[in-house]
């Protein structure tokens, strides 16, 4: 059982405005909260009434950003539902050195945006990171052996490659890197057997590595506004795609694999160079969207559109 005067001590080092102290409280409240009325003892405030995020970190501006943010990994831990549907977080331009590591409980992020943060630790064991262009040059390696990560952004950072490492990255089910200078994708790509969704528009990518073939169970792929010329044969290989965007490339022909993709709904060939449409096109029955406008050498309309 904590004294009045062990609780008062640790309630003023969570409420300290210095991040160091903060730090200091909560490292305390994980060796000695064991529930969320431990908290609320500890801490002086009654958790269990809220229902939201917004409404957590905006209760009490008297309390560091860093205590909202570890308790909001408690709260997953203690299996409060409100916390467990969360999908996306935005700690943006909160001043933040560090995450706590109990951040690794909110297992259904997609999307934890920490960018505008001079970070200069992560935990390893994070779900997800939507990261700026500084926080990746300074925190790659540690990035890149968090092997518990399923969802990266490093969309729109002004990056101009990917390293071969990423594929260290063994549970990573979604990647967004749209919006960067890149001109190629790392040939370890093929390695990451979770991944499902990926997104590189907006860059400047001329020919796809062999191994992006090997990511059979990739489903939704956006590689739109590049500088594309090839549409392989190999596309037919990818079976559980059920979205392609290819709009804004240099795409004179269509595979006559893509029958093969028993699974596509949709698929966005818009401002390429198409001549032509391959016969087996047309065995598509499962495509519900399909974008062919901007192709001003088109001749022949697909028979699906018939």
């Amino acid at each position: 059982m904590l004294s009045e005067e062990n609780i008062a001590k640790i309630r003023n080092l969570v409420l300290d405005s210095r991040i160091e102290f903060v730090h200091q409280g909560v490292e305390f409240l994980e060796l000695l909260a064991y529930s969320i009325e431990d908290i609320e003892k500890i801490v002086g405030e009654t958790i269990q009434d809220y229902d939201s995020w917004k409404q957590l970190v905006r209760n009490d501006s008297t309390k560091h950003c860093y205590y909202y943010i570890w308790l909001l990994g408690k709260l997953a831990e203690y299996e409060v539902p409100w916390v467990l549907k969360l999908g996306k977080i935005e700690l943006r331009f909160l001043g933040l050195t560090s995450l706590p590591k109990s951040l690794f409980t909110l297992t259904n992020i997609i999307s934890l945006d920490i960018r505008n943060n001079p970070i200069e630790h992560l935990p390893d064991n994070l779900p997800a990171l939507k990261i700026d262009g500084q926080q990746w040059a300074q925190l790659q390696k540690q990035i890149l052996q968090i092997t518990t990560l399923k969802h990266l952004n490093i969309s729109k950072a002004s990056i101009t490659v990917l390293p071969e490492e990423i594929s260290q990255l063994e549970n990573l089910e979604s990647l967004f890197v749209q919006g960067n200078l890149l001109f190629d994708l790392p040939q370890s790509i093929g390695q990451l057997s979770q991944l499902r969704v990926l997104n590189a528009s907006g860059n400047r990518i001329k020919k796809l590595p062999e191994s992006f073939f090997h990511l059979e169970n990739l489903r939704d792929v956006d590689l739109s506004r590049n500088a594309l010329s090839n549409f392989s044969e190999q596309w037919g290989e990818l079976t559980a795609l059920t979205t392609i965007k290819l709009n804004g490339n240099m795409l004179s022909s269509i595979p006559s694999t893509l029958h093969q993709l028993s699974q596509l709904r949709t698929l966005n060939l818009n401002a390429n160079r198409l001549t032509e449409i391959p016969d087996s096109f047309g065995e598509i029955s499962s495509l519900v969207n399909l974008s062919l406008a901007e192709n001003r050498m088109l001749r022949q309309a697909p028979q699906i559109l018939t």
